[in-house]
């Protein structure tokens, strides 16, 4: 191809061509992307198709080289893309010796460097704005390149916080608006490659609209005499807020009437014949006010006599709050005229109350206490008023309150019953009851006759009146007996007789007989049937005894009275018996519980703690301290499960040793002797027990040379504590003995030995005949 520039310019046509190599004719297709192609003023045999975009040679000419033209696109296009391909053809009616070939050309669009556009006279419409108002946005878009404005960045604001739902919008409704706030904009102008310096609009506060109104008039518009002057008109607000009458001026024949400022409605009384009315009146919606509205004026009209009112008078001065008053009312007419209209202002305490006007009679329940009432009375003749008229001033007095019912209580009364009343009444003033008067006939009045009805006579008070006696009478009932306890049920003891006591009355003073039912667990004791005591011999721990009680008086039985006696098991009592006279670490002391006791039952079972761990389960027992103090517990349980508990504190102390052990021998013999505190002690050679001692002193005759170890140990209670007994070692020699004297001495030793065991023997039988064992 040939032609086509480097870069194009948007929008300009270029020419160019298209041309194949080899021998004889050839053919081309040519397509491009973008711009358009046409035939132009070329060398022919081309051809475009219809889209533009598609271009061929027409026929085989034997051409080789085609011209056609290109307009390019416009600006922003990007790159165009031509795709060509050629055949050379040798013209022999085959495709033999036939060529072809293709190739693409691409063409980049020149693009001369973009100005960014700008926004001028950002303006934001109307300003200030009310409610109503449509905000609307004006700007001047500006671009040296005269590009087309694309994407500018519209950012609206309101009191000074973005709405981003709002962004991009040139306007915005009303409904989005409200009075207070303050809106703005800011414009970010864009030409679809560039974005433009923001520029920010004015801003538009969002104020009150003071509210209007249309077809203000007083009607009605032709008036007469008798006709009260009112004020009419329709109101609106933009803001929809709530609209009233701020000011009202009322003028006759040009002359403000001050009195009515103020005023909706003109009574007919204010007005005469032939003067002219208008008015101006002036709204709000408590932001602002609106215009001055002026009515069209109107005119009285009359040339009638008007009549005279004579006389306005009431039946009575003074009234009760139960009577209704009427006015009545005398007057001549000049004219002869029937009286078409009376018109009656009544005035209660000086105030006039509009929703009685015009009535004749003022009813009772229009009417309160204290109220004072006077009628303003004028006529009319169908067309002309008369003079105005006072009546005398009617009070209001208190009216007496009514009994409307009394009932005796209870309903089915007897002479036992504390008799009350229940009453209502009413009271037209709506006064409370302050006093009460009752009266009573009774079954004791003297006035009373036995088989009568009582009566009871009741009259109310409220403050000012008495209400008239109300009487009713009730014939009674005959009153039930009664009976009660004197002796109140609870627990009690198997080893006690159960007994009660109790009382019966009977108001009517008729005889009682009571009748007394006894169960035990929930069944009928009929051996004790209507006694009132039930022996300790039928009474067992943990039963339940129920006795009830009712009472007859020949007519009715009155009510049952039930007490519930409950046999409670006597607990045991645990008593520690001590055996042992003194504890000493190490030796065993004895305890009994053979003192325990129970009033109703047997102890089933004995159990003994030492500090709280179960030692024993017999009714002696024997423990062998291990440290100063130990607590011994007793608790003892008997049949049915009750329990008692005992506590003794042991205190023990260490066995006392024997002190100054010292230790001599005379030929064989030896001596040993100690101090201690004990009456006897167990003397041990080599770890051997040898003798039980009363006393401090014990001589041995060993029977054999050698060494020997003696230990003195303390008997207590009976049991010897050797246990760090004091010890002392001799040593018997061969060398040391007489020979001439050694079978004497033999024998004296073992005669001196025998000696001593028997009174050893001889000292432990006492000693155990002395601890009672």
């Amino acid at each position: 191809m040939s032609g086509l520039p480097s870069t194009y310019t948007p929008g300009q046509t270029y020419s160019i061509g298209v041309s194949v190599t080899g021998s004889g004719g050839g053919g081309f297709n040519l397509g491009v992307d973008h711009g358009q192609l046409s035939t132009g003023i070329g060398t022919g045999g081309v051809k475009v198709d219809t889209a533009l975009n598609q271009a061929t040679h027409t026929h085989n000419s034997g051409m080789r080289t085609w011209g056609l033209q290109w307009t390019a696109p416009g600006a922003g296009t990007g790159t165009a893309t031509f795709n060509v391909a050629g055949l050379g053809a040798n013209s022999n009616g085959g495709t033999s010796g036939d060529s072809w070939d293709t190739a693409q050309y691409t063409v980049a669009e020149n693009t001369p460097a973009n100005q960014p556009p700008s926004a001028a006279n950002v303006m934001l419409s109307p300003s200030p704005a009310y409610t109503l108002d449509t905000l609307t946005l004006t700007y001047d878009y500006q671009d040296d390149d005269n590009d087309p404005e694309s994407g500018s960045i519209i950012t609206w604001y309101k009191d000074t916080i973005e709405q981003s739902s709002l962004s991009g919008q040139s306007s915005i409704s009303s409904t989005l608006t409200t009075r207070g706030e303050e809106w703005y904009v800011e414009v970010t102008p864009s030409d679809g490659k560039d974005e433009g310096d923001t520029q920010l609009s004015n801003t538009v506060s969002i104020i009150n609209s003071p509210p209007t109104a249309s077809n203000v008039m007083i009607n009605p518009s032709e008036p007469n005499s008798a006709d009260d002057l009112t004020l009419v008109y329709s109101t609106s607000d933009s803001d929809q807020d709530s609209v009233s009458v701020s000011s009202v001026r009322w003028y006759v024949n040009d002359v403000r009437e001050a009195t009515f400022d103020d005023t909706l409605t003109i009574s007919h009384i204010a007005t005469r014949a032939d003067d002219q009315w208008y008015a101006e009146i002036q709204f709000t919606d408590t932001f602002d006010l609106s215009s001055w509205y002026m009515t069209p004026p109107v005119t009285i009209e009359s040339d009638n006599q008007p009549p005279v009112l004579e006389s306005v008078s009431v039946e009575s001065i003074e009234v009760n709050t139960t009577t209704d008053f009427t006015i009545e009312y005398a007057f001549t007419d000049p004219d002869a005229d029937q009286i078409t209209v009376v018109d009656v202002y009544w005035h209660k305490n000086d105030v006039n109350e509009s929703q009685y006007d015009d009535m004749m009679t003022i009813t009772s329940d229009m009417t309160t206490k204290g109220d004072t009432w006077k009628a303003v009375v004028r006529i009319f003749d169908g067309t002309s008023w008369s003079n105005t008229l006072e009546s005398q001033v009617v009070t209001v007095i208190n009216s007496a309150p009514e009994i409307t019912m009394v009932e005796i209580l209870p309903v089915e009364a007897t002479q036992a019953d504390t008799l009350s009343y229940e009453y209502t009444f009413t009271d037209v003033d709506g006064d409370s009851i302050d006093e009460v008067s009752e009266s009573w006939v009774m079954w004791y009045s003297p006035e009373y006759v036995k088989g009568d009805p009582i009566s009871l006579t009741l009259t109310v008070y409220d403050g000012e009146d008495w209400s008239s006696p109300f009487t009713v009478t009730k014939l009674l009932e005959n009153a039930p007996p009664t009976v009660e306890f004197l002796t109140q049920g609870g627990n009690i003891s198997a080893v006690e007789d159960l007994d009660i006591a109790f009382q019966s009355n009977d108001v009517e003073g008729e005889e009682v007989v009571v009748k007394i039912d006894w169960q035990k667990n929930g069944f009928l004791q009929g051996d004790y049937a209507n006694l009132s005591l039930v022996p300790s011999t039928a009474l067992s721990p943990l039963d339940l005894w129920t006795v009830t009680l009712t009472p007859y008086d020949g007519m009715d039985y009155g009510e049952s009275v039930q007490a519930t006696f409950t046999v409670v098991n006597a607990l045991p009592v645990a008593v520690i018996e001590p055996q042992s006279t003194t504890g000493i670490i190490g030796i065993p002391f004895n305890f009994s519980a053979f003192e325990s006791s129970d009033i109703d039952s047997l102890i089933t079972e004995f159990i003994w703690e030492v500090d709280q761990v179960v030692e024993d389960t017999a009714s002696a027992f024997s423990f062998t301290p291990t440290k100063e103090t130990h607590m011994i517990t007793l608790t003892v349980v008997d049949e049915f499960g009750g329990q008692g508990t005992a506590t003794y504190t042991l205190s023990s102390t260490e066995a006392v040793m024997p002190t100054n052990l010292q230790i001599s021998k005379f030929d064989r013999f030896v001596t040993i002797t100690w101090e201690g505190e004990y009456a006897s002690y167990q003397v041990l050679r080599d770890n051997v027990s040898i003798a039980e001692v009363f006393g401090n002193e014990f001589t041995d005759y060993p029977p054999v040379v050698g060494d020997y170890s003696y230990q003195v140990a303390p008997i207590i209670d009976g049991v010897a504590v050797n246990t760090n007994a004091p010890a002392q070692s001799i040593s018997i020699e061969a060398s040391s003995l007489n020979s001439d004297t050694s079978n004497d001495e033999g024998n004296t030793g073992l005669i001196i030995s025998l000696s001593l065991i028997l009174i050893g023997l001889f000292g432990v039988a006492t000693m155990f005949i002395a601890r009672g064992d």
